[in-house]
């Protein structure tokens, strides 16, 4: 046991042995190469005076010419390319000698930069401001492409103030911002000429009711101002409504020809009204304002579309069908005010309920409608609920009126109103502060005096005004 722990001892000390002579003898081979290897020649390095006299050579030269320069502007106001050219191999110099002396705060080179910033600033600016004059006198021209282009040149040059000539500090923000304006002025002028001419070629087709050819140009117009107020929003004057007004354009060209079909329903359902074939005349009606409805939901923007236009189709159609029943409710008013004027009360009240209950139907049938005005129904249920005091009333009244001078149809009541008629009038309101009967009424306000006129005409049969002061009633016989 010993002798073989003793052999495998001795076999790793010999590998150890073996690695760390194969490490001597690479490191002894390279090290070798390096002696046996090209040697670097000392003619290739200067010697640190031949440097020196370099850089203190390049200062030197561009130290003479930036005086140069200096002193030419004391005796020049405009210089000459070759005096810029001056300057540029100054400045050009002056680079080399700080980067070859390692000089990161050179003073001088500030200045150097500084005065060809300037200078090549203000080069830039002269030409951005002729590139502006030829891009004005373009657009005057109305040559709005050219325009466009100097303008764009001039925006560039611009830029280049700011971004190769900062120490200049001769950039200008607002004059970047006009120019670049204008740029975008150029591509919108045309946009919104060509919708302005679109728009009017559309109106000629609308006349000539050519709705196809005018749809089509009002929805191109419309595109063309949807362009301009998204890519061109701050460039042009804004009008709001200008977009919604195309667009109801365009819905109402495109909605024209079956508004025209409507319309022509209608008109045939209003021919067969007047011949008295009422059922089939609300057909028609039924069947045109249904296409109308689906004309709103198909063309909302159009003009036919609209509350206005929609609230007179309907009136016009009620007016078509209720026309033999207003016709048979205007002979029964008629009868009914011959029947007052006649004194016939009883005859007269039952008229009025005849005639409420037609205006009644009339109003359910039509409930959109005002072809029974609020006054008219009114009259007839005043009429029907005083039928019994017609008599008294006429009598009364009637005593009191005499001819009025100069006037055959005319007459004036002979003295004040007595509260016993005003409280018959009124349903027993009498607002008089000493009451009496045959006493004249008083602190009547002046719409009560027009209501109480407007209640006798209706129980008198014929017309009751205020004249002058206004308990002096006359009437027209």
């Amino acid at each position: 046991m010993r002798h073989r722990s003793f052999s495998a001892t001795s076999g790793k000390i010999l590998q150890a042995f073996l690695i760390l002579l194969a490490c001597c003898a690479a490191l002894g081979g390279a090290y070798l190469i390096t002696l046996l290897g090209p040697k670097k020649s000392g003619t290739d390095e200067k010697p640190p005076r031949e440097v020196q006299a370099e850089i203190d050579d390049l200062r030197r030269r561009s130290q003479d010419e930036w005086e140069t320069f200096s002193n030419l502007l004391q005796f020049k106001e405009k210089l000459d390319p070759e005096d810029l050219a001056l300057l540029e191999n100054a400045l050009r110099l002056r680079e080399q000698y700080a980067l070859r002396a390692n000089n990161q705060f050179d003073p001088t080179l500030d200045s150097i930069r500084t005065r060809w910033q300037t200078l090549k600033a203000e080069e830039f600016r002269a030409q951005s401001r002729a590139l502006e004059q030829q891009a004005d006198q373009a657009l005057a021209a109305n040559n709005f492409s050219e325009a466009g282009k100097r303008y764009a040149e001039a925006v560039a040059l611009e830029q280049r103030i700011g971004t190769e000539c900062q120490l200049s500090k001769k950039k200008d923000f607002g004059r970047i911002a006009y120019l670049d304006r204008q740029v975008k002025l150029m591509h919108a002028r045309p946009i919104q000429i060509d919708v302005s001419r679109l728009e009017q070629e559309a109106n000629a087709h609308m006349e000539k009711r050519e709705w196809a050819e005018a749809a089509q140009k009002y929805q191109t117009a419309y595109l063309g101002e949807k362009t301009l107020r998204e890519t061109y929003l701050g460039v042009l004057p804004v009008e709001y409504a200008r977009l919604g007004d195309l667009q109801a354009a365009a819905d109402t060209a495109r909605s024209a020809v079956d508004y025209d079909k409507i319309t022509l329903q209608f008109d045939q359902a209003f021919a067969l009204a007047k011949q008295g074939n009422i059922d089939d005349s609300d057909q028609l009606f039924t069947q045109a304002l249904a296409h109308y409805a689906d004309l709103q939901k198909k063309f909302p923007y159009s003009r036919y579309s609209t509350k206005e236009n929609a609230e007179a189709l309907l009136q016009k159609r009620n007016a078509a069908l209720s026309a033999p029943v207003l016709a048979k409710l205007a002979t029964g008013l008629a009868q009914l005010d011959q029947l007052i004027r006649d004194g016939k009360g009883t005859e007269a009240g039952n008229q009025a309920l005849l005639l409420q209950q037609q205006a009644a139907q009339l109003r359910a049938k039509f409930p959109d409608s005002n072809l029974v005005g609020g006054d008219t129904y009114t009259k007839l249920q005043y009429i029907s609920f005083k039928s019994r005091d017609i008599k008294l009333v006429q009598d009364r009244f009637l005593a009191l009126l005499k001819p009025l001078p100069h006037s055959s149809t005319l007459r004036l009541t002979t003295s004040e109103i007595p509260q016993v008629l005003y409280a018959v009038i009124m349903e027993n309101n009498n607002p008089s502060a000493t009451p009496g009967d045959t006493l004249p009424v008083d602190s009547v306000s002046y719409q009560d005096a027009e209501e109480f006129c407007r209640r006798l005409s209706w129980l008198t049969g014929r017309e009751v005004r205020l004249r002058g002061a206004y308990l002096v009633t006359a009437t027209d016989v």
